[in-house]
């Protein structure tokens, strides 16, 4: 149709712009600002102007095939396993032994990263490495050892990468980032965190090239079963140098610890940046464009978690706060009118725990392809050219099928609760606007705010028995620990990465609550509405 726009003097209609929804971000799939950021890749493209951050270019996607897929995971005797770990045994991909600690890359040499190059094809039969310039232990994260080291080859090449980094599976030892104690190394080899080693090698391996988005390069990754040994060699990421301030377009900005968000400024902008890939990943998987291997690979196993939660959590949790920890606690959370309404609320889940897993899963549209660990901590952010912050992404090994609730609890890990109390709906319309950019099958959002809020209360009401053992005298974190520490957190907390992390979260959650308590509980009742209670 059409209509008249104008009389002489006056005008009857006047163009605006499209409004764009209240989600945080641009939704990707707003028409005309995709039409203006095309038409300004094509300028850039003319004249010669890059548009990308020089991210290294990923391998071309291996054939089937070439070594073939990991076989699937398997549980053995934790003894048996034990005993295998010494002996260094091969890869099942390459047939190939491969360093089992971090100091053993200089003792595998040159030569070794020659054969395994050439064996994963990333890097061409007519050169080589020529010698490992320098090696360095990296510190981070709490999955096992990491290697930062330099290698020269004996035809400089400008598509391989001079500086990469080596993660290998915790070794048994005393606690600490990098490090474990048997019983810890035992329940990673026995798949308590799903088989994270064989699916990082294949997500690198067959996933990666499809990604619209930075992820490392690939070099070499391998893994036996009988020992659960791995190794994982990619692109290191160019971090900045300790206290640089300002960055350009595309300079990678410095690394964010797990669970220190509270560093971070203005942290939302993190997750919007998080959730506009994960959006995009989940949406491309649905779409088949992930690559037809994807379906073949074994994936680590995701589902509805039958076994529900003990009852009286809520109680260790309220005596954890008025008689132990109260100092580090925000008022309102210390408050009698609050814990009465949060126990109440969090005996209600727990009755209801594992109804709410079948529930998340019982709608194929809400479960897809993700990344469980896809959090601050494994990502590499840098603000585009418009300013805008983006993100490439790492440790992929807890990529898997899953629900989309599942998946938001572990992007979810490490953020701050005042900040997720204030954009959480935001980001869930960030994440679907990204997935149906893609051309995916629609999905409500509305829909999945309703099973993120299952998710997180349940989440929630799990992690509130992490308590008990604070309540005893003897306990090493018990009563007599906390009367020293200050903030959720303080150094002594900080210093333990699995404490960090456990009251981190434990403390963000219950912040969340603090302030979202009522809404959540209310999409809470729709849920118990439909199941008929």
């Amino acid at each position: 149709g059409w209509i008249a726009i104008a009389l002489p003097g006056k005008e009857l209609a006047v163009k605006e712009a499209p409004p764009i929804p209240k989600v945080g971000v641009e939704p990707l799939a707003h028409r005309e600002a995709r039409i203006e950021r095309s038409k300004e890749k094509l300028r850039k493209r003319r004249e010669g102007e890059k548009d990308s951050p020089g991210w290294p270019i990923k391998p071309a996607r291996m054939e089937w095939g070439v070594l073939g897929g990991i076989e699937p995971f398997k549980k053995l005797n934790p003894k048996v396993m034990m005993e295998n770990c010494k002996q260094n045994l091969p890869g099942m991909l390459t047939g190939m032994n491969f360093p089992h600690t971090a100091k053993q890359i200089e003792e595998f040499g040159a030569e070794w990263l020659t054969q395994a190059f050439h064996k994963m094809k990333t890097m061409p039969e007519d050169n080589s490495v020529k010698r490992i310039v320098s090696a360095r232990n990296f510190p981070g994260g709490g999955s096992g050892p990491k290697t930062l080291f330099t290698v020269e080859y004996e035809k400089p090449d400008e598509s391989l990468d001079t500086t990469l980094f080596m993660k290998l599976p915790a070794e048994v030892g005393a606690t600490g980032s990098g490090v474990s104690t048997a019983a810890q190394r035992v329940q990673d080899m026995q798949g308590a965190f799903g088989d994270i080693w064989g699916a990082e090698v294949q997500f690198y391996r067959f996933v990666a090239p499809h990604v619209p988005f930075p992820v490392p390069k690939f070099y070499f990754g391998d893994q036996n079963r009988e020992s659960q040994e791995a190794v994982v060699i990619t692109t290191a990421v160019d971090w900045p140098k300790k206290g640089k301030k300002t960055f350009k377009p595309y300079q990678v900005m410095p690394p964010c610890e797990k669970c220190e968000d509270y560093t971070l400024t203005n942290s939302q902008d993190y997750y919007f940046a998080l959730l506009r890939r994960l959006g995009t990943v989940s949406g491309l998987e649905r779409t088949g464009k992930l690559g037809s291997e994807i379906a073949d690979i074994h994936w680590s196993q995701y589902g509805p978690n039958p076994r529900g939660i003990p009852e009286g959590m809520a109680q260790h949790f309220r005596t954890f706060v008025t008689e132990v920890s109260s100092q580090i606690w925000p008022e309102k959370v210390r408050s009698a009118k609050f814990l009465d309404k949060f126990s109440e609320a969090m005996d209600n889940v727990q009755k209801a725990a594992g109804h709410i897993e079948w529930y998340c899963y019982a709608n194929p549209l809400y479960v897809g392809f993700g990344h469980q660990n896809g959090n601050t901590d494994n990502a590499y952010f840098y603000r585009g050219a418009d300013g805008t912050l983006e993100c490439g992404l790492f440790d992929w090994g807890s990529a898997g099928r899953m629900s989309y609730a599942t998946e938001f609890m572990g992007s979810f890990g490490s953020c701050l609760g005042g900040m997720l109390a204030e954009y959480d709906d935001r980001l869930m319309h960030c994440f679907v606007d990204a997935y149906h950019a893609t051309g995916a099958e629609p999905m409500d959002v509305e829909e999945l705010i309703l099973q993120y809020r299952l998710q997180m209360l349940a989440n929630t009401c799990q992690m509130l028995g992490m308590t008990m053992p604070y309540l005893s005298e003897k306990h090493p974190q018990g009563r007599p620990f906390w009367k020293n520490i200050k903030a959720y957190n303080d150094e002594p907390i900080r210093s333990v990465f699995s404490l960090k992390f456990g009251v981190s979260m434990l403390y963000n959650k219950v912040v969340l609550m603090s302030h979202r308590l009522e809404p959540y509980m209310e999409s809470f009742g729709v849920f118990t509405k439909r199941m008929g209670w």
